[in-house]
């Protein structure tokens, strides 16, 4: 009985920690910050657009809890990899 209950005790802060420490997760440490540049946020999905400087290829990171660091290609209505292009 005691085995049982010392498991319940440390069952039950192992998961009550992760909980609190699951918010300290920093996205905006997006694998080489010289690498990837953040584009736009959209906050109604928690999506995140970057593009990659050396292709200049798009890609969406999702910024949610339950799917967080979620990495998806963005690609036109040809399936092609959807290209950054720059602005003046």
């Amino acid at each position: 009985m005691k085995k049982i209950t010392i498991s319940l005790i440390v069952i039950t802060i192992t998961v009550g920690l992760a909980y609190i420490l699951k918010d300290l997760i920093v996205l905006d440490t997006i694998a080489n910050e010289d690498r990837f540049i953040k584009i736009d946020r959209y906050n109604y999905t928690d999506t995140i657009i970057v593009y990659d400087k050396q292709t200049k290829v798009e890609y969406a990171i999702s910024d949610a809890a339950y799917n967080r660091g979620t990495i998806t290609l963005l690609v036109d209505q040809e399936g092609k990899p959807l290209l950054f292009k720059e602005t003046e």
